[in-house]
């Protein structure tokens, strides 16, 4: 049986120049879309009759590009949510270590115990406060995320992928040139 993967070896260069045009023009189009849905606030099929015209377009690769468009997006909002949930359970716990800390303070302070450990706690106390205000933060940036969730951070061409250019070496690169060619190749798949 010959799979795809081995059958897009065998492509003649015209052949992948022909499909990587096409490739290319369907992202154009989905990144458009992605834009304009985040922009204007309106559902991808409000869009169609305009795309297909200043595309060039049909109607069933118009509505292949919006479903991948809001697939993206519906990924997007399910892990804003999880997210969500994570950090709820963060928050959580860490305001119910609070008064446990806040309570060993007391403690530690009525049986006079050296001062280097009072500090000692009273530094853990100051650091998980801190921790608590920076997940509240996320939280409420989370949430205000999950209402848009086209103007969040869709990411054509994976996140994986777009993050390996700060770490060039560590994922194989030799120089971000050679990360953007594998960049501006996923892109358009």
């Amino acid at each position: 049986m010959i799979t795809l993967h081995t059958r897009m070896r065998h492509l003649t260069p015209e052949q992948d120049a022909a499909l990587s045009a096409y490739a290319g023009h369907f992202n154009r189009v989905a990144h458009h879309l992605a834009a304009d849905m985040a922009h204007e606030k309106r559902t991808g099929a409000s869009f169609k009759t305009a795309y297909q015209r200043c595309f060039g377009i049909t109607a069933r690769q118009f509505n292949a590009v919006r479903m991948q468009v809001e697939g993206l997006a519906n990924n997007r909002a399910e892990n804003l949510k999880n997210l969500e949930n994570i950090l709820s359970g963060k928050i959580a716990a860490t305001k119910n270590l609070l008064p446990k800390i806040e309570k060993q303070i007391a403690k530690a302070v009525t049986e006079k115990q050296c001062a280097s450990s009072i500090e000692k706690l009273k530094n853990r106390l100051h650091q998980k406060k801190r921790k608590l205000a920076h997940l509240l933060e996320r939280q409420s940036r989370t949430i205000h995320q999950s209402h848009r969730p086209y103007a969040s951070g869709l990411c054509f061409g994976g996140r994986k992928l777009f993050n390996a250019q700060h770490h060039l070496r560590e994922n194989g690169y030799a120089d971000h040139a050679e990360w953007r060619t594998d960049w501006q190749s996923a892109r358009p798949r």
